[in-house]
């Protein structure tokens, strides 16, 4: 699924994301973050672009920058369950216990999962699991 830069331009940020997960999917991580880096730059905050670019991450093991990218969503769009859930995962893979309670109850609260969960990679530990497993 090669693309140009000037072809990714026209792509709409639903597109992207589609075809960015399929590429993620299939294993071409460069690929996916390459359609999604025009959608997660500058200030604002697209959700779902940012989201994978966070899961993106941490295919790649940069469980540093996965974190990050999904506080960003956090900030945006605190009240998305499926972002809380997938910030408390990522803190509790990073040992942060603390921060990593507080955003599982927040995702438990705000409904657990929703329509983001579809762009979460097979292999991303739920929180329950990543919360168990803090050594």
């Amino acid at each position: 699924m090669a693309s140009t830069a000037a072809a990714d331009a026209t792509l709409s940020p639903e597109t992207a994301v589609e075809q960015a997960n399929a590429l993620l999917t299939a294993g071409d991580t460069g690929g996916a973050l390459a359609l999604l880096a025009p959608f997660a730059a500058g200030d604002r905050v697209a959700l779902a672009p940012r989201f994978l670019m966070s899961m993106a991450a941490w295919k790649m093991g940069r469980l540093d920058w996965s974190i990050e990218l999904m506080r960003q969503c956090h900030e945006a769009f605190p009240m998305n369950g499926t972002v809380a859930e997938a910030l408390a995962s990522l803190y509790a893979q990073a040992g942060d216990l603390r921060e990593s309670l507080f955003m599982g109850k927040l995702g438990t609260a705000l409904g657990g999962p929703g329509a983001l969960s579809e762009l979460v990679p097979a292999g991303f530990p739920n929180f329950d699991w990543a919360f168990y497993s803090i050594k």
